[in-house]
């Protein structure tokens, strides 16, 4: 046993965080805590509409934009979101988006394709896989879910933290080779692959491999919450090393 900012957390024995329920519980506490996190903005923004459902694609553009605050998205600005939102509502269709966010088998493809279409109209955006993830992930959990995060399994959200450490723990887990797919040149490839499918799979084939080897119960959101809030305050050259020599 050992702490994080006083908190008990169960470590590897290389100090690397346990993926575990107590650990994520502990740093749910923290990031509870923490005035400066949390989607609370958002989610009002979201509960204007909730009233009449019917509304909330008229009403869309603030949503995307107030999940940008909440989250601070860099990089983006009001065009982008209504890029997005003119993307949904025109291109996809927002019931069909509705619908397809609440079935798993055809939620599969929306966020590269968001990605995609926002890079296609502003390439110097880059590809947004940690805004358009946060999008999928919150709408579908306050539509078709019950508003609790957990609730909702469908999408990890995609962080750039989360997909740096994530090499140790499939390496951890001995799911190596499926991190090939991530990382295609190697494991801990220069250029992280940014293809968020192969993300949201590798994620979820590390939970399922999490409770078949040590019985831990981790939702997508929880991985995330965990692995974020732990090493978020490492600057990107350390944390890499620090990953690098435990792979």
């Amino acid at each position: 046993m050992n702490t994080f900012f006083g908190m008990p957390v169960d470590r590897y024995p290389n100090g690397m965080i346990k993926l575990t329920l107590s650990n994520s519980i502990e740093i749910e506490k923290q990031i509870n805590g923490d005035q400066k996190y949390g989607n609370d903005k958002a989610k009002a923004e979201y509960e204007k509409y909730s009233q009449n459902k019917a509304t909330i694609g008229q009403h869309l553009f603030s949503i995307i934009w107030a999940i940008k605050i909440s989250n601070s998205i860099r990089k983006v600005t009001k065009k982008h979101a209504q890029c997005l939102k003119n993307y949904i509502v025109g291109t996809i269709g927002f019931n069909s988006f509705l619908n397809r966010l609440g079935d798993k088998a055809k939620s599969i493809k929306l966020v590269n394709e968001m990605v995609t279409a926002l890079a296609k109209r502003f390439p110097k955006v880059g590809r947004q896989l940690s805004w358009c993830s946060k999008i999928c992930k919150y709408l579908d959990c306050w539509y078709w879910g019950n508003s609790d995060p957990n609730y909702r399994n469908h999408f990890a959200v995609y962080d750039h933290v989360v997909a740096t450490v994530l090499p140790y723990y499939l390496k951890e887990y001995g799911l190596s080779n499926h991190g090939k797919l991530w990382y295609p040149n190697d494991l801990m490839a220069s250029e992280i692959y940014d293809n968020y499918d192969i993300f949201n799979r590798l994620v979820g084939k590390l939970l399922r491999t999490i409770y078949t080897k040590d019985g831990q119960t981790l939702t997508k959101y929880r991985l995330d919450h965990l692995l974020w809030y732990h090493y978020k305050n490492y600057d990107g050259a350390r944390l890499k090393k620090v990953i690098e020599s435990y792979l």
